[in-house]
């Protein structure tokens, strides 16, 4: 395996084991590493087969994130900002996509926002 393949390996490693912990900081804290991987590799001139498997385990995760964002024990704001930002700003295409494409995810995040519309208006306001 290239090194590239080591880093995609690994960061699909802590999206599972974020989709696996019930915790909130725990999971961020996992989603924030691969991230981390995932932009690293972006450094590297990862191959086009890379880019889709990169972008397939991005939308697997939002899947996963807006089916588990209503079973969430949010103990702060912060948390709860920081999994929609990830749904509404760093997985944007994929969210878009799987929007588009899947009216069961749709209504889901609909209800997310209609839920949490205060965090949401917070982040529409302060995107770049």
């Amino acid at each position: 395996m290239t090194v590239i393949q080591d880093q995609i390996a690994e960061a699909r490693e802590h999206f599972a084991n974020a989709e696996k912990t019930i915790d909130p900081s725990t999971k961020r804290a996992l989603v924030e590493s691969a991230l981390e991987i995932f932009s690293d590799c972006a450094e590297s001139q990862p191959s086009e087969a890379d880019l889709r498997l990169i972008k397939n385990i991005r939308k697997s995760f939002a899947r996963t994130l807006v089916d588990q964002i209503p079973k969430m024990n949010f103990k702060n704001g912060e948390t709860l900002e920081f999994f929609v930002t990830v749904l509404l700003i760093t997985f944007c295409n994929e969210t878009v996509e799987l929007m588009n494409s899947d009216d069961g995810f749709k209504q889901k995040l609909l209800w997310i926002r209609d839920q949490y519309s205060e965090e949401f208006a917070y982040i529409s306001r302060n995107v770049n």
